[in-house]
């Protein structure tokens, strides 16, 4: 008695699907998106420091402008009856003046986050196009919905031009994105974006003195690192050591409590995992 021959539908139903056929390969517009959004953290940073830096000079000029005016008006008490006519004069031009100035400070606060108005249309463009992919691809419906409420809340922030608030909100996108990184097949493992956001809310909430909040990241990147080390050992096995130990003084520095020396070992960590990316794609070809 013969055997009926298995059809070639029965062979490719007992086949083992590879993580290949499993996950699509990431689309380009996922490399913009997370482009985009490494632009707008470094322009929100930078704005906050300049802001931080305005603010300690402001006590400086405060101090010299009061001594200044102090001179100033000991010398205008002699000549102040003859210079009647001549101010009225000066105050109507001081007032056009003032008009004018009052319109290029906003001319050039508007042209100031022109980065990230751009940086944001192109986050939204680029979701549009990547959205049916990651869908098809295993995104689910939470993790899609979290990802635009997310990207919702940056765009509002950036809309009102609020430092902080955009920056926080950056930073919450950027661990969505890690989320999306998962759905697609990418020389970059979702497990490097998830320790990049976990790292930068951490020092977000840090240095706003919210330390015991701060603090609750510190497993999370542990298990972040743990994950990622496993998956980059066997392409980038001479960074992992220094990875390693600065992210052991980041964590110290967290529980230290203390800002600066946590900004010096957060600039580290950074720097390390940027060092790490650039050897996944060397190893991967550039892909």
């Amino acid at each position: 008695m013969m055997l009926p021959a298995c059809s070639s539908k029965d062979k490719e139903a007992k086949k083992p699907q590879t993580s290949s056929q499993q996950k699509a390969k990431a689309p380009e517009e996922m490399k913009s998106i997370v482009s985009d959004l490494e632009m707008i953290i470094s322009e929100l940073e930078k704005k906050i420091e300049a802001e931080k830096a305005s603010a300690l000079q402001q006590n400086t000029k405060l101090i010299t402008q009061t001594q200044q005016e102090q001179q100033n008006q000991q010398g205008q008490g002699q000549s102040q009856q003859g210079q009647q006519g001549q101010q009225g004069q000066s105050g109507q031009s001081q007032q056009s003046s003032s008009g004018d100035q009052s319109q290029a400070g906003q001319q050039n606060q508007m042209s100031a986050w022109q980065k990230e108005d751009t940086s944001i249309k192109n986050i939204h463009r680029n979701w549009n196009a990547l959205e049916p992919e990651a869908i098809k691809s295993g995104l689910s419906t939470t993790d899609r919905d979290s990802f635009e409420q997310a990207l919702e809340k940056l765009t509002l922030a950036i809309g009102k031009q609020k430092k902080e608030d955009s920056l926080s909100a950056a930073i919450e996108v950027y661990g969505q994105y890690a989320n999306l990184v998962k759905t697609f097949t990418t020389t970059v493992p979702a497990e490097f974006y998830q320790l990049k956001y976990e790292v930068m809310a951490a020092v977000d909430q840090a240095m706003k003195k919210e330390w015991m909040t701060a603090q609750e990241h510190i497993p999370k990147i542990q298990e972040s690192w743990t994950n990622l080390k496993v998956k980059a050992e066997s392409k980038d096995g001479k960074s992992i050591d220094r990875t390693e130990f600065s992210i052991h003084d980041l964590e110290q520095a967290l529980k230290s409590e203390e800002p600066d020396l946590l900004m010096i070992k957060a600039e580290i960590v950074m720097s390390n995992l940027q060092k790490m990316q650039k050897e996944l794609y060397k190893s991967s070809g550039g892909a």
